[in-house]
């Protein structure tokens, strides 16, 4: 049997926005969307980052045009207590030595603090990451990308999920069928969501106590969204990379959630997850 992982939800910060930008039928008032991370720790493979925030690095990347839009458009609150070094500290965990950070897509609140690993592997998509190789800053804003947060030698220390042996997920996953294998051992699984950005991913894994879970990073933006299928206003639909892929990605999240309501599934930027 697969030994489960440990894992904590954390925020380094938040975004202002209409909830009726992000549901459809949503209220027209502003809301906060936290930015979280997980940190995962497992007895043999040690602790793992999944996504890293905004960090410290998004104000100063966005003081200027063109970047600056991103700030105006969706006003960001970062906690220098909360970003992903200083928590990891807290527990006991020094940045320099993680092995190992998972990004599930190349949106700037999900790699601003990529800098900071200088000795970590980066699990990400190679189809993501060519999708934003040479991008402008003002190409990247399209894709909600600042290449000021991309460190020197990116590539030569990523390894991508496309690569990673396929494992067949167990049938309460469904409709949800396989995913890369990330580890080797089928403890870890990439599971592709696309949509929201080309080449976003999901681990799936067991947690506390066994009971399954799923980071679905911004395969929608809250849990209403998947528990009512709930697509985005006409306004949100605008940073999604393929309104397609997200409608079919949200109903098999919905269709999942309505099998298998044991299975935790946690979207990047629902304040429902925080803390846990």
């Amino acid at each position: 049997m697969k030994a489960a992982w440990d894992y904590h939800l954390f925020a380094d910060g938040y975004c202002l926005q209409l909830e009726g930008f992000s549901i459809k039928g949503g209220r027209w008032h502003v809301i906060r969307f936290p930015s979280m991370m997980a940190l995962l720790q497992h007895p043999r493979h040690g602790a793992i980052l999944f996504d890293t925030g905004y960090s410290e690095r998004f104000p100063a990347a966005t003081k200027s045009f063109p970047n600056a839009l991103y700030r105006w458009l969706t006003p960001v609150t970062v906690d220098p207590k909360m970003t992903a070094p200083a928590y990891l500290a807290r527990r006991g965990l020094n940045a320099d030595a993680l092995s190992l950070v998972v990004l599930s897509h190349f949106h700037a609140d999900h790699m601003g603090a990529l800098h900071d690993f200088p000795n970590a592997v980066f699990s990400c998509s190679r189809r993501g990451l060519e999708s934003i190789e040479g991008k402008s800053s003002l190409a990247g804003l399209r894709h909600a990308f600042l290449p000021e947060l991309m460190p020197p030698g990116f590539r030569s220390r990523a390894e991508f999920v496309e690569d990673k042996p396929q494992v067949t997920l167990a049938d309460h996953w469904r409709p949800f069928e396989n995913g890369g294998d990330l580890l080797g051992d089928g403890s870890l699984v990439a599971v592709d969501l696309p949509g929201h950005a080309i080449g976003q991913f999901g681990l799936a894994f067991d947690g506390r106590e066994g009971r399954p879970v799923f980071l679905v990073a911004d395969s929608c933006w809250s849990r209403r969204a998947y528990r009512e299928n709930l697509t985005p206003s006409l306004l949100g639909w605008i940073p999604q990379a393929d309104r397609s892929a997200y409608v079919e990605t949200l109903q098999k999240l919905h269709e999942l959630h309505c099998r298998s309501p044991e299975i935790r599934i946690v979207p990047t930027h629902c304040d429902e997850g925080e803390g846990e």
